[in-house]
């Protein structure tokens, strides 16, 4: 998997298009409710592939 599917992955996680015309409503005001969960959820996941990736070779895909 490249890192452009997975970030194509994670975005599509976060941001939904389910939830796009009720953020309409806030403008501007709705990229934090992108960007914060974006990184509460990048962040971890981040953590956790990093850590896998030290333990075993092939990290979280093998």
């Amino acid at each position: 998997m490249s890192a452009t599917r997975m970030a194509m992955l994670t975005l599509v996680t976060v941001a939904s298009l389910r939830s796009l015309p009720a953020m309409a409503e806030y403008g501007l005001a709705s990229v934090a409710l992108f960007i914060i969960p974006a990184v509460l959820f990048l962040v971890p996941t981040a953590l956790v592939a990093a850590e896998l990736a030290t333990g075993w070779k092939g990290g979280i895909y093998t």
